[in-house]
């Protein structure tokens, strides 16, 4: 079935239906965020009953969209008709309490996603890999389904999804549809100087430490083009115990001059270490990533090692020498 027609049946359940449960992935970022409270308020403006789940809260960075909006992070009693799954490749990438919801609750899955997705695991399954983020593919839905019912408070959270999905508005995947897509957002009540300044200009003091440990960290493979940095769990653990500030500290990687890629080593504990990857446009760390498990886009990527800090920046090294 082709996208549109995708799309088509997707609008018709979102019309037909009447309670609506909308989760994301683990650790979620901006374009998870913006996207899940963007789909609650909508689906509240047309007259739905609808419930974000976030079992591990909003994160600070992004608190200032959530305004008083309250969420489930327990899964619930209560019936729904659908889980609306957004920004998520895979089953592996959800709350594992969630899946266990879906699967013994039997609720109608449909996802909204902008990565590439192997395995769709939705009932309906609306993939757009060429797009921006998934909030500029729910812009478009909701432009179908009732403009009327993008709000401001709507728009904002789906200005915050795009604007940090492209690296604010840097990144490859910002397309002229994109640029579009934004100036349609600020028409409809977003505010991008507010919203830039609460997301980059504000930030925690976590954040900025975990900057300074990372390069402190930092090893660099020039004749490769390859650059990691790190960050131990014992350097963190005083003041980020649960790595919740390290959104986008990889990006700073391909701010050296002759970096190729990046990567970001987080010490979950001594035998587990997640990775996120930056490139280059000419190079495809999502490919990559998805071959050990992970997954993301061309060149913004990560995964899941079973390994220790080391033995995954060693095991990272060897591969991706043999990439380049």
């Amino acid at each position: 079935m082709n996208s549109e027609k995708v799309a088509d049946r997707i609008k018709n359940r979102i019309r037909n239906g009447e309670r609506f449960i909308v989760a994301s992935h683990i650790e979620p970022d901006g374009d998870a965020v913006g996207s899940l409270l963007a789909t609650v308020r909508f689906l509240a403006n047309i007259g739905k009953t609808a419930s974000g789940y976030l079992p591990s809260g909003i994160p600070r960075r992004y608190e200032f969209l959530a305004n008083e909006d309250s969420f489930l992070q327990e899964t619930p009693e209560e019936d729904f008709d659908v889980a609306l799954i957004l920004d998520c490749s895979s089953l592996d990438r959800l709350d594992a309490s969630f899946v266990r919801f879906l699967k013994t609750r039997g609720v109608e899955r449909i996802v909204i996603d902008h990565h590439n997705n192997e395995e769709p695991f939705g009932e309906l399954s609306l993939v757009r890999n060429n797009v921006s983020s998934t909030g500029e593919i729910l812009l478009s839905l909701f432009e179908q389904l009732s403009p009327s019912a993008i709000t401001s408070d709507v728009a904002s959270p789906l200005y915050a999804a795009l604007l940090t999905d492209t690296g604010n508005f840097s990144f490859p995947n910002t397309s002229a549809e994109t640029l579009e897509s934004a100036a349609r957002l600020v028409r409809y009540g977003a505010q991008p100087s507010h919203i830039f300044t609460k997301i980059y200009d504000e930030l925690p003091v976590e954040y900025l430490k975990n900057i300074g440990v990372a390069f402190h960290n930092m090893e660099f493979f020039p004749e490769f083009g390859i650059m990691f940095v790190s960050l131990p769990r014992d350097e963190v653990v005083q003041f980020d115990p649960s790595f919740d500030f390290t959104e986008g500290v990889v990006d700073f990687t391909l701010k050296a001059r002759g970096v190729k890629i990046g990567a970001l080593f987080k010490q979950m504990d001594g035998s587990f270490t997640r990775v996120s990857m930056r490139s280059v446009e000419s190079i495809d760390v999502g490919q990559f990533a998805r071959s050990f498990g992970g997954g993301g886009h061309k060149n913004a990527a990560g995964m899941s090692l079973p390994l220790s800090l080391e033995e995954s920046k060693s095991f990272l090294l060897r591969q991706l020498k043999k990439l380049l």
